[in-house]
């Protein structure tokens, strides 16, 4: 599995963390801290195996932008 990073949060730092990839099979994966226990307690549906993580709404609308700009 390759990862194309699109976006990450610009305050950050260097590190990846939080992000959004482009993954070779078409996917995007999110890097993000996992969310609290009172957003799985909210959450609908929520399936084994499943994650909730947060991440700013910032990084995925870039990371949208970058997808679009691919079309």
């Amino acid at each position: 599995m390759t990862l194309e990073m699109l976006a990450k949060d610009v305050d950050s730092g260097d590190q990846g963390c939080h992000s959004c990839y482009l993954g070779d099979d078409m996917e995007v994966y999110v890097q993000a801290d996992e969310a609290s226990p009172a957003a799985y307690d909210a959450a609908v549906n929520l399936l084994p195996g499943e994650r909730i993580v947060r991440i700013k709404p910032q990084v995925i609308l870039d990371a949208a932008d970058r997808l679009r700009a691919r079309a």
